[in-house]
């Protein structure tokens, strides 16, 4: 049962890596740094500070809230 688990886990670590290169590659691509730094931001929260929800969703909802005001209406 360990084996068995532990290829799943590879599986989903590969599959978790796989959807952080697709996520980039269009930000990488535009020079977004405000995306780039929410990226970042989202894994130290999730490897570091283990609080996902109580950093990212401020921070996000902050992050709209200034890019909608600066768009040109």
């Amino acid at each position: 049962m360990r084996r068995i688990l532990a290829g799943i886990s590879c599986g989903a670590v590969g599959l978790l890596i796989a959807m952080v290169v697709k996520m980039l590659m269009p930000l990488f691509k535009r020079r977004d740094l405000t995306g780039l730094a929410m990226m970042v931001l989202v894994f130290v929260a999730i490897g570091l500070l283990q609080a996902v929800l109580l950093v990212t969703v401020p921070v996000s909802i902050g992050l709209t809230f200034f890019m909608r005001r600066r768009a040109p209406a």
